[in-house]
């Protein structure tokens, strides 16, 4: 995975939040039955939340960029929009299914991290609640980001 610092992310002019502590990781994990990748947990150790100025992706499935807007910070039982566990609950409730919403594209599009078994893979929910393949893993994920690419 690329260094963390190349994704340049701010958090809109406001302080940078504390990294979330090992409870309040355990304490998500628990709650929503998940093991969160390493590499998750390194880029909320990081920067815990934010804009990045590296946010191009491209899914598999098209052909067109797509963007993340910000990513949501991890806190205790937070409800705020651009909490992990607000973003999470209501991503969960809507797909049914193992996920951890990551990120928003600035119009209300999730990137989640869909988890089957062990193993974890990253994809765009769209507003009928598709789920397009992004990434096979986090890691690669934060590999593809880029600047959108001028014409």
């Amino acid at each position: 995975m690329r260094d963390l610092a190349e994704l340049n992310i701010v958090n809109g002019g406001r302080p940078d939040r504390k990294p979330p502590t090992e409870l309040q990781i355990k304490e998500f994990e628990a709650a929503f039955g998940v093991k969160l990748p390493d590499d998750y947990i390194s880029l909320l150790k990081f920067k815990n939340g934010g804009c990045p100025t590296l946010r191009a992706f491209k899914p598999k499935e098209l052909k067109d960029y797509w963007t993340l807007e910000y990513y949501c910070y991890l806190a205790d039982r937070s409800d705020h929009i651009e909490g992990l566990w607000a973003w999470t609950k209501a991503w969960r409730q809507a797909l049914s299914q193992r996920i951890v919403a990551i990120g928003d594209d600035g119009g209300g599009i999730a990137i989640v991290l869909v988890f089957v078994d062990n193993n974890h893979s990253v994809k765009l929910c769209l507003d009928d609640f598709r789920l397009l393949d992004v990434a096979d893993s986090l890691g690669e994920f934060i590999d593809m980001l880029t600047t959108l690419p001028v014409g």
